[in-house]
């Protein structure tokens, strides 16, 4: 991988060697740097970097805390479903007070998470 990147490189760079003779003795138009900047230009500039810095900071922070919030009520419920899947692979092999005994644990955890759900709803309706 490294050696087709390595290669792409020097090729871009011979390509760009080529170009740049070829302009040289061919003298076709070029860009003229202007020293002078609007006042508008300036402005325009400014408005548009400090909404690329509001888009990074602000909005992706926001983004990333519902993904964060997400992933947690993803845990919860796996949290939820370990429970049942070791109440199922033992529901055969053990007594009856374990089987109740696993059957209040997920209904405990099954709770906390709907619990949870509708906190994050509510707070979710108030900021919305």
């Amino acid at each position: 991988m490294k050696k087709n990147k390595i290669i792409n490189i020097i090729i871009y760079i011979i390509i760009f060697s080529i170009g740049c003779c070829c302009g040289k003795l061919i003298d076709w138009g070029y860009f003229v740097l202007n020293k002078e900047i609007s006042i508008i230009d300036a402005i325009s500039l400014f408005l548009t970097i400090g909404c690329a810095i509001y888009i990074s900071k602000v909005l992706e922070k926001e983004v990333q805390d519902v993904r964060i919030e997400k992933e947690m009520f993803i845990s919860q419920v796996e949290n939820t479903e370990s429970p049942l899947v070791e109440l199922g692979n033992k529901l055969n092999s053990t007594t009856y007070t374990e089987v109740i005994s696993l059957y209040s644990k997920s209904n405990i955890t099954r709770h906390k998470l709907f619990k949870k759900i509708d906190s994050f709803k509510k707070s979710e309706f108030k900021s919305g």
